[in-house]
């Protein structure tokens, strides 16, 4: 329960949680999905998503009185640089997210023989949403995807977490 989160208060606490979690396993050579840069000491930026239909949060869409506006939500994907050691990679993550106040929906240890492609993994929920970081011999990747919400402000272009 509880009230909604607005835009702002999603996007803010993405900021914030990528930003502990970049900076304790080395913020620099960070990227977004799009391949630009994180700049270190610079806020990650979340993207609105539409919720999806199947979903049961997002509003039918149509067109006359009936149809209400489509429910987004934040989402915030980066891409980092191969860490010296993935499975300490992945604790480092679960530590700092634990500490943020995520609760641990699953940890993924591959066995001796897995191929360096296979992650360690940490899924955990945070703020209604859900975190994943994953660390490969090749790379990290953190995924933070907020809650659905229906403030008109995610439905806009641009960060509204500014």
């Amino acid at each position: 329960g509880g009230a909604e989160l607005t835009a702002a208060e999603l996007g803010e606490e993405q900021q914030v949680l990528a930003g502990s979690l970049t900076d304790a396993l080395d913020p620099a050579g960070w990227t977004y999905q799009d391949g630009s840069a994180l700049r270190p000491g610079t806020p990650p930026v979340p993207r609105p998503v539409a919720c999806p239909a199947s979903s049961g949060t997002a509003v039918t869409q149509g067109t006359g009185s009936a149809a209400g506006p489509r429910r987004h939500l934040l989402e915030l994907q980066l891409a980092g640089p191969a860490p010296a050691s993935p499975e300490s990679a992945r604790d480092r993550a679960q530590r700092v997210l634990l500490g943020s106040g995520a609760d641990m929906l699953s940890a993924l240890t591959p066995g001796p023989d897995a191929p360096p492609e296979t992650a360690y993994t940490f899924t955990a929920s945070f703020a209604g949403g859900i975190v994943k970081f994953s660390a490969t011999d090749y790379e990290q990747t953190l995924q933070i995807t907020s809650a659905c919400s229906s403030d008109p402000a995610l439905a806009a272009t641009g960060n509204p977490a500014t």
